[in-house]
């Protein structure tokens, strides 16, 4: 690898991250801020999977109400070019599926920052989601996160 050119490979192991954004869909009509935090246990195969948390809310009106959900996670990371990295990730709750594509580039050391580049729904009313999403994703440990929260700090 030359100088100045990033590695594009995550380090199997544990993650954290956290994203927040602003989602457009056909239930979203109205601006609304988005939250998310989860767990990712990344393999050398480069799949990836894990547990997601996400808050919305609508940014206008005075009966805007936080909504939360709870998804499992799964999906695959590719090396894109030179220090970019292509995740497609799938998001599962009881309610509903969503698919996104995010791209990442090392930060530092066990830290990767991450963009949204694509959103989908799946289900009975298939459609792009026009959600745009930033956040950063941190290495936390060599296993499965559920097992390292175990770990003294």
């Amino acid at each position: 690898m030359s100088q100045g050119q990033v590695e594009a490979e995550v380090p199997p192991g544990a993650y954290a991250y956290r994203f927040h954004g602003f989602p457009m869909t056909r239930t979203h009509r109205d601006p609304y801020r988005l939250v998310g935090v989860g767990v990712l246990e990344v393999r050398a195969d480069r799949s990836l999977q894990g547990a997601h948390h996400a808050t919305t809310t609508r940014l206008a009106g005075t009966d805007a109400q936080a909504r939360t959900a709870r998804y499992e996670v799964s999906g695959d990371y590719r090396a894109l070019e030179p220090g970019l990295i292509e995740a497609t990730v799938v998001f599962r709750s009881p309610e509903q599926v969503m698919e996104g594509t995010f791209v990442l580039t090392r930060a530092g050391p066990g830290v990767f920052w991450l963009i949204s580049t694509r959103s989908y729904v799946h289900g009975d009313d298939p459609h792009v989601a026009n959600e745009v999403v930033s956040g950063e994703l941190a290495w936390t440990g060599p296993g499965p996160q559920r097992a390292a929260s175990a770990a003294p700090a």
